[in-house]
């Protein structure tokens, strides 16, 4: 009977006691202590919600002291804020290195947080089930994540990979891929692209997505997805790039889809538009390459500019052995320097800087920058398209400096079916091809003359040196030891 009153006194003991999951509270925050003179934010129940314990705008301290010991605050617990459905801001000291496995989650009041440099770790599902939020911002000196281009999300930088997203978030083109949870329960998300850049997306990542009614993939290829991936498609319309909707007709769960279209936007059209940069609809083949001028038009004393180049999946810009890419300044930003950030997926921040106090770009219609695009080799013929998006021009106006958001454009690059060389399309390159070039470029029209594959070494003219190229392919594929001729052995002017 004894041992049996023990028994019931130390489980009452020890129900009490795991009531409470903090070690003590001060000016309305919870804690716990972790190791010497360090604590963590901790929750108040017993971690299946927090009854609004916290609620309003709750500004976490650096350090607090207590008993005349400093305690420097490092962590935000698992489940600290997990149901403050009244919480509507938080402020993380730049002391917090880690936020724990469901820390918020469930606020469903929270609009905004922000991450400061000192994070290093975020438990998975931190951030999910809070619909409110509208603002996510790490940081730029955090070393680990970051919120790029304004994004409205946290990302890995080392890894490309967002792993907490809201309703206001857009997925930059350099995201590889989306993490678990990443949107689950964000009932406000009611579109979402999926850039070219992502290469994944892991189970639950849109999971309750109630409102999301429009998701938007650029991708030719459907990614492996499961059930718990998209659990509203079948209230969602689903858009692909044109010429995939058997694809994702066929490819399980993305074929769950309320209905699925294929995308036909019609290239940007400048033919009426000022204050623009842009690229011009071009043509190639597979495994060539295709020369791309970077354009301004009128635009009035600009003194530096700015875009994002993305590029058709598998197509990337020319590299030289350094493993950097190759461009050639226009006539008309020689006083300019190039800086760019290659996400090596197709996308490519670029910046004109100038060089000198008086430099700049004659903002008049023509190339500013030229690179030249590599065709993959399997590329099928058909338009795929190119963006230039996040234009910004720097213009000078009494002596100041100001930026200039200019819109998106979106461009065609044509591949043809030919074999480079082959202007009389009989199959074969052979010294023929290159006379009828000759004969071209001397002004001389022929019938049956296919000009796409007379460019052969995609400068997007016809001159001899093409004829050369031609001659020097026949003999290569006739002969074990080629002539030792290149572009460079002729000048075509």
């Amino acid at each position: 009977m004894k041992t049996k009153q023990l028994f019931l006194s130390l489980l009452v003991l020890l129900t009490s006691n795991s009531a409470y999951a903090y070690d003590f509270e001060l000016n309305g925050i919870y804690y716990n202590t972790t190791v010497q003179n360090t604590v963590e934010v901790t929750y108040v129940g017993n971690g299946s919600g927090n009854a609004d314990f916290y609620y309003g705008d709750v500004i976490i301290p650096q350090s607090i002291v207590r008993n005349g010991v400093t305690y420097s605050v490092t962590s935000i617990g698992e489940y600290a804020f997990q149901g403050c459905s009244g919480l509507t801001s938080i402020e993380i000291p730049n002391s917090v290195t880690s936020i724990g496995y469901r820390a918020f989650v469930d606020c469903s009041g929270l609009t905004s947080i922000e991450i400061p440099n000192s994070v290093t770790s975020i438990g998975s599902r931190a951030f999910a089930w809070c619909p409110s939020l509208t603002s996510i911002v790490v940081n730029s000196g955090n070393s680990t994540f970051d919120s790029r281009n304004d994004c409205n999300a946290i990302i890995e930088t080392a890894s490309n990979k967002l792993i907490v997203g809201c309703k206001t978030t857009v997925i930059p083109n350099s995201v590889t891929s989306i993490g678990s949870y990443a949107f689950a329960h964000c009932s406000g998300l009611t579109e979402i692209v999926i850039p070219n850049s992502v290469t994944s997306i892991a189970d639950y990542a849109f999971y309750k997505c109630s409102g999301l009614t429009s998701v938007t993939v650029d991708l030719k290829t459907p990614l492996f997805i499961n059930w718990s991936t998209f659990t509203n498609c079948a209230n969602a319309t689903l858009h692909v790039p044109a010429g995939c909707k058997a694809a994702y007709e066929a490819a399980e769960y993305w074929k769950d889809f309320k209905e699925i279209v294929e995308m036909t936007a019609p290239d940007t059209d400048i033919t009426e538009m000022d204050n623009v940069i842009y690229v011009e609809a071009v043509d190639g083949f597979a495994g060539g390459t295709v020369k791309l001028d970077i354009k301004v038009k009128n635009v009035l004393s600009p003194v530096g500019c700015s875009f994002k180049l993305t590029l058709p999946d598998g197509f990337t810009l020319e590299k030289d052995a350094d493993g950097d890419v190759v461009y050639v300044l226009g006539d008309r930003a020689r006083k300019m320097s190039l800086t760019m950030q290659d996400w090596n997926n197709g996308a490519y921040d670029c910046a004109l800087t100038p060089t000198t106090a008086t430099a700049g770009i004659n903002g008049s219609d023509g190339a500013i920058l030229t690179f030249s695009v590599r065709v993959p080799d399997n590329a099928t013929a058909g338009e795929f398209k190119m963006h230039l998006t996040r234009n910004l021009i720097q213009t000078k106006t009494e002596g100041s400096v100001r930026d200039n958001v200019l819109p998106d454009v979106q461009t065609t690059l044509t591949i043809h079916d030919c074999i480079p060389g082959d202007v009389n399309d009989d199959g074969s390159v052979t010294p023929s091809d290159a006379i009828m070039i000759l004969y071209r470029y001397f002004g001389v029209e022929q019938s049956g003359f296919k000009q796409i594959a007379a460019d052969v070494n995609s400068d997007n003219n016809i001159s001899p040196a093409d004829a050369i190229e031609v001659l020097y392919k026949y003999f290569a594929s006739t002969q074990a030891n080629a002539p030792a001729m290149t572009v460079d052995t002729l000048d075509p002017q």
